[in-house]
């Protein structure tokens, strides 16, 4: 896997809302990401720290995209393909996207 397996966790300092990983030999904690609010550019700190949040969250939602993957390619051979095909399109999008494979 070539990101930073989670959980990531969310801290605010220096204005900004920092992301962090562990390295699963050191448990040295790191930054993944930070963002940072700005309201001179129309990001206010709320929306900072809804990125922020979403953004910690992306290794938790990539597994739940992963094992909903499976659970709709089951459904899929079983009934209602026009639904659950289109279902199964987004999810495979969404993996993709995260993991550079578009």
């Amino acid at each position: 896997m070539s990101h930073t397996p989670g959980p990531w966790t969310m801290r605010e300092r220096n204005f900004a809302f920092h992301i962090y990983g562990e390295f699963k030999k050191s448990k040295n904690a790191f930054i993944t990401a930070a963002y940072w609010s700005n309201p001179a550019y129309g990001a206010s700190r709320e929306e900072a720290f809804q990125n922020a949040r979403l953004i910690a969250a992306a290794p938790e939602l990539l597994e739940a995209l992963k094992l909903c993957e499976g659970n709709i390619s089951s459904l899929l051979a079983s009934a209602h393909p026009k639904v659950y095909g289109t279902w199964l399109e987004t999810v495979r999008a969404a993996i993709a996207k995260a993991t550079g494979s578009v």
